[in-house]
């Protein structure tokens, strides 16, 4: 199975054909050097994931210090630079908008509302998708904002979720873009120890719906945040001490690998497109 392949400014997948009667499945590319993917069919879609807006205590407990809003600020001038440069017809947003998972903080209280507003006035359509932090996502998303269901939405053919839930076999798509796993670089003496990377993974759709066939590959977006890679950032999806962040559907297609159930190749790359490694490298970002 050849790998898919995953460069700035290029298609991401291998110009497979999409589940429609006779529809061209969506080019995807990276929008470099943004942490962003862009989908291009009829509409074109700027997805992101894992702005995780609120994070500033988890920073300063690690001596990272910003704003009291820095992260929302962030959020908000990354997001601007990412559309103004790409012009999509629609923003989605692939879970994670918050950094806290019980009771809403200050931070978000002022932060998430400012971010959204934001992002509307840039993109016009925003498109959310709740993630597993985003517990009480509705009350700081105002009017104009669409949240889908936690299992994602399908648009130009492909299936954007967050990744901590298992979607539906009953969908028939080739292609799931994700985020939840924050992929950053491990490897002692690199370079590129601790960059954000990313992550696109081919293999039969079988390996992650058993009773389906044909091809699917997965897109894993680098965490929009700029701080998840940092200690205490929750950065990476291997964390310090290892222990794994859960995926189901990433842990099916793992597997499928460690079984040799199913054949999967992979291509790990830089924010700017450039790859680095192959699937012999997957426990590096994954």
């Amino acid at each position: 199975m050849p790998g898919p392949a995953i460069k700035g400014g290029a298609e991401v997948d291998g110009g497979m054909r999409g589940a429609g009667a006779g529809a061209r499945r969506a080019v995807a590319r990276i929008a470099a050097p943004r942490p962003a993917l862009l989908l291009e069919g009829e509409r074109r879609i700027l997805a992101i994931s894992d702005l995780h807006i609120g994070l500033e205590a988890g920073l300063a407990a690690n001596d990272i210090h910003v704003d009291q809003s820095g992260t929302a600020d962030e959020a908000i001038a990354d997001v601007r630079e990412a559309v103004r440069a790409e012009r999509p017809d629609a923003l989605a947003i692939l879970g994670d908008v918050r950094s806290g998972t019980r009771s809403i903080s200050g931070a978000e209280w002022d932060g998430i509302p400012r971010f959204f507003e934001a992002a509307c006035g840039e993109a016009g359509r925003v498109i959310v998708t709740p993630g597993n932090h985003d517990s009480g996502i509705e009350r700081l998303a105002p009017e104009g904002v669409s949240l889908t269901s936690p299992a994602g939405t399908v648009l130009e053919g492909a299936l954007l979720t967050h990744g901590h839930t298992m979607p539906s076999e009953n969908l028939s798509v080739d292609r799931i873009v994700m985020g939840h796993l924050h992929p950053v670089f491990r490897s002692e003496g690199s370079l590129l120890d601790g960059e954000r990377v990313w992550v696109s993974v081919r293999t039969d759709r079988a390996a992650v719906f058993p009773s389906r066939s044909g091809a699917l590959e997965v897109t894993v977006l680098p965490s929009f945040s700029r701080h998840l890679h940092a200690p205490g950032g929750r950065g990476g999806a291997r964390r310090r001490g290892g222990k794994r962040s859960i995926s189901p559907i990433m842990e099916r297609i793992l597997k499928a690998r460690l079984e040799g159930s199913h054949e999967v190749s992979a291509r790990i790359a830089t924010l700017d497109g450039a790859v680095i490694g192959d699937e012999s490298v997957l426990d590096c970002a994954l």
